[in-house]
């Protein structure tokens, strides 16, 4: 290893003594958090998700508890700015230890936290960086935003007790501090600074037992020749075409799997004889399936299995990419960034995209190994089932009183009284299409376009699918 980086290890190893000012303030944070209930109220304005789905709904709630709740929920939950002037003296300690570590903005008359909220995690506490519904996030923690996709991969993860284990790409961290409890060793890597800070963070306010290093560096190579047990990693898988701006956090070049190729090249070596890795991601497929199968081709003396669900076609997903990129920042139009991924992705022959979990392990030596893939309905869950030819070609329309909110950081939001619901993209534009008048077809030609070649039933099914969901929360009707 050489000395500069020897040196940014050094730098970067998580051994904050228990004087520090950081635990201090994370002493006092999760003090506070607790004495005044803050897992027990969350459910008040998130229900089951790990954030609330309309935040100015949310906002609204807590104005009618008493002045410690409301202002512990809006700053660490909502992250909303709050009066100097009203806060507690509990809070007020708070404030000054997490304000000494520029965690918190403090003005002559507000304080709002640095692009950070807190959320109640799998028995845990995680602050993490504002999810983007929260409007544009800033400063720390903007880079370790924690989606379901990082929660339900750490539920997933297999007991870890006595393990040695590396998470990767760690963001803030929710992995290797909640997810792998009993461990005998967790190494947190991210080449991220901020996500690096955020699960040194997260470590002291969880007070976890298990010992824990945080390590700043890219992939594998703050780890260099070391070996684990357990690899967990949920890496960058977004696709990128020119003017897309995606963030490195995300992007993985044209097909998704850039980062992904370079966990699975460096498996084996960082891999102990019997070790797994697990990761999840989100892969684009062509009609065989996923396109990552070819690279287990070349994987050598490792056993492989892939999981894969939430199977969608093409179209929708590029309008849902499309549109997010769109609204957070890229140069390019909604309508050239469609087409450029339509060029792009068919190009490499995509028509759809699945949700994967991918699972390699390293069998012991003189262990026979078996390569093996493992599909969930052939690698397309039909939530409803394909359904007779004639229903996609019934009718919409959209229920009375139902209004659709347009704003740049949600997308779309329908306002059911007092249960609102949030909408990704694809399904946004299928509802903005329903005009009473259009057949479910009509309707999903309207809002994804028509798309190349195959994949017109998929695409019916996709939108009988999301429609019924719809049909479900009381916003649409379909008719026969």
């Amino acid at each position: 290893m050489n000395s500069s980086k020897t040196a940014l290890l050094q730098r970067a190893q998580h051994q904050a003594p228990s004087t520090t000012a950081a635990t201090r303030a994370m002493a006092a944070l999760r003090s506070f958090l607790d004495s005044h209930a803050f897992r027990e109220i969350y459910p008040l304005i998130a229900g089951d998700a790990l954030f609330c789905a309309d935040r100015t709904a949310a906002l609204a709630t807590v104005r009618d508890l008493a002045l410690p709740y409301r202002m512990m929920l809006e700053l660490f939950a909502l992250h909303e700015p709050v009066e100097r002037s009203d806060l507690s003296p509990a809070l007020e300690g708070v404030v000054a230890a997490l304000s000494q570590l520029d965690l918190l903005v403090v003005t002559e008359t507000l304080v709002s936290t640095n692009g950070w909220v807190v959320a109640p995690v799998l028995g845990g506490l995680l602050m993490t960086g504002a999810p983007p519904t929260y409007g544009p996030g800033a400063g720390v923690g903007a880079a370790a935003y924690v989606g379901p996709d990082s929660v339900r991969l750490a539920a997933c993860l297999p007991d870890a007790t006595g393990k040695r284990v590396l998470d990767l790409g760690c963001g803030s961290g929710i992995q290797g501090l909640l997810g792998v409890r009993g461990a005998r060793e967790v190494v947190c890597t991210d080449i991220e600074e901020r996500s690096v800070q955020l699960t040194e963070l997260n470590a002291m306010l969880n007070r976890c037992a298990h010992p824990v290093r945080v390590l700043a560096g890219d992939c594998f190579d703050p780890v260099d020749d070391e070996q684990f047990d357990l690899i967990v990693t949920l890496p960058p898988y977004v696709p990128t075409v020119a003017g897309s701006a995606a963030r490195s956090t995300v992007a993985s070049g044209p097909d998704g799997l850039d980062v992904l190729r370079r966990v699975l090249r460096g498996a084996h070596r960082h891999l102990s004889p019997g070790g797994e890795l697990f990761a999840r991601c989100q892969l684009l497929c062509d009609d065989q399936g996923p396109l990552v199968t070819r690279e287990f081709n070349q994987l050598q003396g490792l056993d492989c299995r892939l999981v894969l669900s939430h199977w969608h076609p093409l179209q929708p997903y590029i309008l849902e990419l499309a549109s997010s990129l769109a609204t957070h920042g890229s140069p390019s139009s909604l309508s050239e960034l469609m087409a450029a991924y339509g060029t792009s992705l068919r190009g490499l022959g995509a028509t759809g995209v699945c949700t994967a979990l991918i699972c390699l392990r390293r069998p012991f030596e003189g262990r026979p190994m078996e390569h093996r893939q493992r599909w969930s309905g052939a690698g397309r869950i039909e939530v409803l089932g394909r359904a007779p030819s004639a229903t996609p070609l019934a009718g919409v329309r959209r229920m009375q009183g139902v209004e659709i909110h347009q704003d740049p950081t949600v997308r779309a939001v329908t306002g059911l009284g007092s249960t609102p619901l949030l909408l990704d993209g694809a399904t946004a534009a299928l509802l903005g299409a329903v005009d009473g008048s259009r057949t479910i077809r009509q309707v999903a030609a309207q809002a994804w376009g028509v798309p190349e070649g195959a994949g017109q039933a998929d695409l019916e099914d996709q939108a009988l699918v999301r429609l019924a969901h719809l049909e479900r929360a009381g916003v649409v009707a379909i008719t026969a």
